[in-house]
C-alpha cells in the first residue's frame, strides 16, 4: 500500500537536467516538488549546504524528507537535506516513497531511496562534459550594463565534466564501480551600492535639503550643514569613523543625485564528487558490499563591498557504507549493515583574523572576549553598509556525524513476506559560531538627521555584541526495532501489517552546553556536569545568575535534561486491492504513525541562554538628550556580558 515511484536508468539517461542533480527528478512523482536552490542560485551559501537539496513531498517540510543511499541514511540532522549528491550517471535507480511506508522506515514520513550502480563481468564506462556560458544564453531583458563595461549579458561559465567506469576485479567474484564529476562555475555578480559623495566624506552635507543637527550643541543646526566634532574646524570626526572611511568606495556612477559604486566581480564555485563501490561474493550465499562517497565544495563569494574581499567557504560531505548479506535458505535472508555519514562546512568571515576593536585599528572598547576577528557589521540607513561577520554569525562551522548500525532479517514464503530487525543511529554535532563577537553598529540618523553624518560623529543608534561560541553541539542515540508483514490474502488483496518501536531521546550537550526551563520554579535548568570553562563568558555569568539556576542532579534529570521517550510505538497498517480482479483499477489505503528525527536546529536553541552565553544590545540616548554612548565606548567600559 506504500505510495511511491521508481525512477530508473532510462529516465535518468534521457531527461536533461540543469545542474545534473538527480533529486531534481523527484518532481516526476505526484506530490513531490523542489526549490531549485542547489542547481541555479550560486550567489548564496545555501548552494553548498545540505539544505540546498530542498525537496518537499506531499506538502511536508523539506527537513521531513528522508534520504537513503544503498540502504544507509544520508540525511542531514541539522536543517534536513543531504550533502551527498551522487553523479547522475552513477545511479542505478531511485524511488520516492510518498506515504504509507513499511515499518522498516522511520525518522521521516517520506523518503527518497537511491542505489549506486555495481560493476559486472564486463568493463563499461563513459566520459562526459557539459558546457554552459553566456555566449549560449539569451540576453536578460533586465540586465543593465555596468558603467565602464562592454558587457551585454550576465557572465556565466559553467563546466561539468567527469566519467564512470565499472567492471570485474576477479571474474564472477569481485566487482568495482567508480565515478567522478567536477563542476566549475564562474558567474558575474553585479553590485550597485549607494555610497556617500566625496563632499559628504568631508562632512559637507550642503547638497541636502535637510538641516543637519548638532547633538552636542542642543541639536542646533550645523552652520552650512558642515558636520564636524569641532565647531569652526571642518572634517573633525570620530577616530572610528576616520578608520572605516578608508573602507568606503568612492562613487563611480550617479543616478540623478544619488551616488553609487557599481562593480561586477566574479564568484567562483567548484564542486567535486566521487563514488567508489566494491561488491564481493564471499560464497554462493554471502555477499559483501562497500561504498564510499564524497562531495567537496569550495565557494569563493565576493562581498558587496570591495574592502571586505572574497569570502572563502568550504563544505564537504562523506558517506561510507558496508553491508553483508547472507542467504540461509530459499526463505530466509539476513542483511547486516553499517553506515557513517559526515558533513563539515566552514564559512570564513570577511577579513578573517583581524580584530578591529584593537587600539591599532578602529579602537573601540567592549570586545575583550572577541575570539575570532573579522569585519564588524555596520548598517547605515539609506546607504550601503558593511554586512560584516555578524550578518551570518561568521566564522561558522558545522560538523555533523551520523553512525548507523542495522540488521534486517527477511522471510519470504507462500503468501507472506516478512521483515524484522533493529536499527541504531548515533548522532554527534559540533559547531563554531562567531555570532556577534565583532559587533553590530546601527546608524539611523537619530542625532544629526542623516545616518552617514551620525557615523562621522561616532553616534550609533544601537549596538549589539556577544562572545560567540568556540565549540558546542550535542550527541545522542536513537535505537529502533521493527516488524512488517506483506500478506497476500488473495490475488487481488494484499495487507500490509507492521509495527515499529523507537526510543527517542534528546541531545546531550557537548561539555554540558544545553539548558531547559523549570516551569515550577521559573529557573533555567543546566546539566550538573556543565563545564564552566567551555565558553570564556561562562565564568563571568555563573556567579551573576546562580540564584536563577537549577541543576539536573537536584531534579533527578539526565544531563540531556529531557528524559528519553520510551513509549513511541508506531503501527503501520495498509491494504492494496484490485476491485473485481481488474488490473485497470487499484485502491490503496493506509495508516501509520511516524516520529521525526531530532532536527538539531531545535536543540541548538537551548544553548543560547546564561550562563552559557548572553547577547547584549544597548540603545541610544533619546533626543533632546545629548548622547552619552559613543562608538569608542558604547558599552561604557564593560566586557561582553558585563
Amino acid at each position: 500500500s506504500d505510495v511511491g515511484q521508481v525512477v530508473d536508468r532510462g529516465v535518468l539517461e534521457n531527461i536533461p537536467l540543469n545542474g545534473r542533480a538527480f533529486w531534481q527528478l523527484t518532481q516526476l512523482t505526484p506530490g513531490a516538488n523542489y526549490t531549485p536552490t542547489g542547481s541555479t542560485v550560486y550567489g548564496s551559501l545555501t548552494v553548498i549546504r545540505a539544505s540546498g537539496v530542498n525537496v518537499t513531498i506531499n506538502g511536508s517540510d523539506p527537513d521531513k524528507t528522508g534520504w537513503v543511499l544503498d540502504g544507509s541514511s544520508i540525511i542531514e540532522v541539522q536543517g534536513g537535506g543531504t550533502e551527498i549528491q551522487p553523479n547522475v550517471d552513477a545511479i542505478q535507480e531511485f524511488k520516492v516513497e510518498g506515504g504509507n511506508m513499511s515499518a522498516e522506515f522511520g525518522r521521516t514520513p517520506t523518503t527518497v531511496t537511491a542505489t549506486i550502480k555495481s560493476g559486472t563481468n564486463q568493463i563499461h564506462g563513459d566520459l562526459f562534459e557539459f558546457l554552459r556560458n553566456e555566449k549560449l544564453d539569451a540576453r536578460n531583458t533586465f540586465f543593465v550594463t555596468p558603467k565602464g563595461s562592454s558587457q551585454t549579458k550576465d557572465i556565466l561559465k559553467r563546466n561539468q565534466f567527469g566519467g564512470v567506469i565499472g567492471g570485474p576485479i576477479k571474474k564472477d567474484k569481485t566487482f568495482f564501480f567508480a565515478d567522478i564529476e567536477e563542476t566549475v562555475v564562474r558567474q558575474g555578480v553585479v553590485y550597485s551600492n549607494v555610497v556617500p559623495t566625496a563632499a559628504q566624506r568631508q562632512g559637507d552635507f550642503s547638497a541636502l535639503s535637510a538641516t543637519m543637527k548638532n547633538p552636542f550643541n542642543g541639536y542646533a543646526a550645523f552652520p552650512g550643514n558642515q558636520v564636524t566634532l569641532t565647531p569652526g574646524t571642518p572634517g573633525v570626526f570620530s577616530p572610528q569613523a576616520k578608520f572605516f572611511l578608508n573602507s568606503f568606495p568612492n562613487p563611480n556612477f550617479f543616478q540623478g543625485t544619488t551616488a553609487r559604486y557599481v562593480f561586477a566581480p566574479a564568484l567562483a564555485l567548484s564542486t567535486f564528487k566521487s563514488d567508489v563501490k566494491i561488491d564481493h561474493n564471499l560464497t554462493s550465499r554471502d555477499h559483501l558490499m562497500g561504498r564510499y562517497s564524497i562531495v567537496n565544495n569550495v565557494d569563493d563569494l565576493p562581498d558587496a563591498m570591495p574592502a571586505l574581499g572574497i569570502l572563502h567557504n568550504t563544505a564537504r560531505g562523506q558517506d561510507a557504507t558496508m553491508a553483508l548479506t547472507h542467504i540461509f535458505n530459499p526463505h530466509w535472508l539476513n542483511e547486516l549493515r553499517a553506515g557513517y555519514y559526515r558533513m563539515f562546512f566552514h564559512f570564513e568571515p570577511p577579513v578573517a583574523g583581524t580584530n578591529y576593536s584593537l587600539p591599532a585599528n578602529a579602537n573601540y572598547q567592549g570586545f575583550d572576549l572577541q575570539a575570532f576577528g573579522g569585519f564588524p557589521q555596520i548598517n547605515i540607513t539609506n546607504y550601503a553598509g558593511f554586512d560584516g561577520a555578524p550578518s551570518n554569525q561568521l566564522p561558522k562551522s558545522n560538523h555533523i556525524r551520523t553512525y548507523e548500525y542495522a540488521d534486517t532479517l527477511t522471510y519470504n514464503a507462500g503468501r507472506h513476506t516478512m521483515k524484522m530487525g533493529m536499527q541504531l543511529y548515533h548522532n554527534s554535532t559540533g559547531y563554531i559560531t562567531g555570532s556577534q563577537t565583532q559587533g553590530i553598529f546601527n546608524f539611523l540618523g537619530t542625532y544629526t538627521g542623516d545616518a552617514f553624518a551620525d557615523l562621522l560623529l561616532g553616534l550609533p543608534n544601537n549596538a549589539s555584541r556577544d562572545p560567540g561560541a568556540l565549540w558546542w553541539g550535542g550527541y545522542g542515540n536513537w535505537p529502533a526495532w521493527f516488524y512488517h508483514d506483506n500478506y497476500r490474502v488473495t490475488q487481488n488483496l494484499t495487507l500490509n501489517l507492521g509495527v515499529r518501536y523507537e526510543i527517542n531521546g534528546f541531545y546531550t550537550g557537548q561539555r554540558g552546553q544545553t539548558s531547559g526551563f523549570n516551569s515550577t520554579t521559573g529557573r533555567v535548568i543546566i546539566p550538573s556536569k556543565f563545564d564552566v570553562t567551555s565558553r570564556p563568558i561562562s565564568g563571568l555569568l555563573l556567579p551573576l545568575y546562580k540564584d536563577r539556576l537549577d541543576y539536573t542532579a537536584s531534579l533527578g534529570l539526565p544531563n540531556s535534561i529531557v528524559r528519553p521517550d520510551n513509549k513511541d510505538l508506531m503501527p503501520r497498517i495498509g491494504f492494496a486491492w484490485k476491485p473485481l480482479g481488474k488490473d485497470k483499477w487499484a485502491v490503496r489505503g493506509g495508516y501509520g504513525i511516524f516520529f521525526i528525527y531530532a532536527n538539531n536546529n531545535g536543540p541548538n536553541n537551548t544553548s543560547g541562554v546564561p550562563p552559557l552565553t548572553v547577547q547584549e544590545t544597548q540603545f541610544y540616548d533619546s533626543p533632546p538628550n545629548a548622547p552619552t554612548r559613543v562608538w569608542s565606548n558604547y558599552f561604557l567600559g564593560t566586557v561582553s556580558g558585563g
